[in-house]
C-alpha cells in the first residue's frame, strides 16, 4: 500500500505539495525527524515526536496542524507506506558520503554543515564546508539531530535513546 498525498492534504487543509515535500523530508530523517522549508507548513521547520519548531513560530493552529501531520506521516513511513522508489531516490539525490558504511539511520543538514549517521557501524560523518570529519559514536545509540544557530555557526546536538544530549566532542574522531 502507499500513501495518498492528496487525501492527506484534504485531510490536514495543506497543499499535496506540501505533504509530499514533508513526507520526504520524514523519509530522509528516517521517521524519527524531517527539516523542511514549505510556505503551507509555516516555512523553514525541524520535526522530531517531541519537538517541533516553525518559521511561523507564533502561529499554534499551524503548528498544532503540522505536528500531527508529521505524526501521522512518520507512522505512514514506518508502515512502509511510503514509496521505496521515493526512498530511494531521495537517498540517491543526497548521496554525498561514501557506500562503505551501508545504509545510514539518519541523514541531514542545513546551511555549511550536512551529516550521516550508521548506527549498524557506530560512525557518524560531518561535512562542513566541504570537509568531511569521521565519528565512531560507540557507546552511544542515537535517535535525533537538532540544529542551532550560535555566533554564525550551526552547533549540532546529537540525542540519544536514553535521552541524552552530546555533541561532537563526546565521540572519538576515527582517521578516514
Amino acid at each position: 500500500m502507499s500513501i495518498n498525498y492528496e487525501q492527506f492534504a484534504q485531510k490536514h487543509q495543506v497543499s499535496v505539495s506540501a505533504v509530499q515535500h514533508l513526507a520526504q523530508a520524514i523519509a530522509r530523517g528516517n521517521g524519527t525527524q524531517a527539516q523542511f522549508n514549505h510556505p503551507d507548513l509555516g516555512g523553514m521547520g525541524q520535526w522530531m515526536p517531541t519537538m517541533l519548531m516553525i518559521g511561523d513560530a507564533f502561529n499554534y493552529a499551524l503548528k498544532a496542524k503540522v505536528d500531527v501531520l508529521c505524526h501521522e506521516l512518520a507512522r505512514s513511513y514506518q508502515d512502509g507506506e511510503i514509496p521505496t522508489a521515493a526512498k530511494i531516490s531521495i537517498m540517491n539525490q543526497m548521496q554525498w558520503w561514501s557506500y562503505d558504511f551501508g545504509n545510514p539511520t539518519l541523514i541531514g543538514g542545513q546551511n555549511d554543515i550536512r551529516y550521516v549517521y550508521f548506527a549498524q557501524r557506530d560512525r557518524l560523518i560531518i561535512q562542513r564546508n566541504s570537509k568531511e570529519y569521521l565519528y565512531d559514536t560507540a557507546p552511544y545509540s542515537l535517535t535525533g539531530v537538532s540544529q542551532q544557530q550560535a555566533n554564525n555557526t550551526t552547533v549540532l546536538v546529537f540525542h540519544t535513546q536514553d535521552n541524552k544530549s552530546l555533541n561532537t566532542s563526546d565521540f572519538k574522531a576515527v582517521d578516514s
